[in-house]
């Protein structure tokens, strides 16, 4: 069922019904954590191509667009609610 219809162009809009996705890319770094505004209608998932020293069980090879793909060690994470106000963190990023 349609939520309403888009303010610009009049199409008929609809509510997602996934959460939205993310995936973190290191590369010779360390995620200290990953926060968000709306944390449950979030899934991360966190890509490490420094695959030394990771559990096999992570290690998965990574489709790239030109059709080869690299080992990475990947893992889903949970995304925790923002402390401090992400507004400061995007503002006049668009």
């Amino acid at each position: 069922m349609p939520a309403g219809e888009c303010p610009r162009c009049g199409v008929l809009a609809y509510l997602l019904t996934r959460p939205n996705r993310v995936a973190v890319m290191v590369e010779g770094g360390l995620v200290q954590d990953v926060v968000a505004d709306r944390p449950d209608e979030l899934r991360v998932a966190v890509m490490d191509y420094d695959t030394e020293g990771g559990d096999a069980a992570d290690l998965a090879p990574l489709a790239q667009p030109a059709g080869w793909s690299t080992l990475a060690c990947m893992r889903e994470v949970v995304a925790e609610p923002a402390t401090f106000l992400l507004d400061k963190v995007f503002t006049g990023r668009n």
